[in-house]
């Protein structure tokens, strides 16, 4: 369930970058090696430390459900 959204987001978030980054950079406002690109990797790190957070929820939300289905009995 949130796995496809955080790969959709992560995706979008890294378009949205690089549009607005090569913009900055054709304008003469930001350097291509040192700002656009060390920041599109960290983007991704976050990203990918976010879709790591994503992936463990969905088995501690189950077993959350499934603990408070019980305690109803």
């Amino acid at each position: 369930m949130f796995t496809p959204i955080t790969q959709v987001l992560s995706q979008i978030s890294l378009v949205v970058l690089f549009a607005y980054g090569g913009w900055l950079y054709i304008k003469g406002n930001i350097a291509l090696g040192s700002g656009l690109v060390v920041f599109a990797g960290l983007m991704q790190q976050f990203n990918g430390q976010v879709a790591n957070i994503a992936t463990i929820a969905i088995p501690c939300s189950r077993v959350l459900q499934r603990l408070a289905g019980y305690s109803k009995c």
